[in-house]
């Protein structure tokens, strides 16, 4: 279970509270709170959005900007799932890395290209250390099964 950084805010103010004064060594620091403060309103943008008005106050209030809050990247591919795909590419005979990241962007349309490319370069990366694809360079470069 996550720690919400709203409770570790309290907790501190709790302790400085019964300890009659606020000792240096047990508070938070500014920059602290800062960034549990940054980090609840990540959370909660990513999350159902209750209580955002308030941590952005807070942020506001403290002088900190708002920064933007991309979307939490989701898995594109399962495990192997790639690495198949190549492989089922390569079945046809030998390939270059463009050519089979041609084949997986038709099977994948929701990939981008870049996003395809890189993928497919990771797993002929992958199939290679493994010994089930090689890359003849006296050919052009392309890629095969062994």
């Amino acid at each position: 279970m996550k720690k919400s950084a709203a409770l570790c805010i309290k907790r501190t103010n709790n302790i400085a509270e019964q300890s009659g004064g606020v000792n240096p060594y047990w508070g938070m620091l500014d920059k602290t709170i800062n960034s549990a403060l940054t980090n609840l309103r990540r959370d909660i943008i990513r999350g159902d959005g209750k209580g955002l008005q308030h941590v952005e106050a807070l942020l506001r209030m403290r002088g900190q900007p708002l920064p933007m809050v991309r979307p939490k990247r989701g898995v594109v591919a399962g495990k192997g799932v790639m690495a198949r795909m190549a492989l089922d590419a390569l079945a046809g005979g030998p390939l270059t890395a463009r050519q089979v990241t041609d084949y997986i962007a038709g099977q994948r349309p929701e990939l981008g290209y870049d996003q395809a490319l890189r993928l497919t370069a990771t797993a002929l990366t992958k199939l290679k250390w493994r010994g089930l694809v090689g890359k003849e360079r006296k050919l052009g470069g392309v890629w095969c099964v062994v």
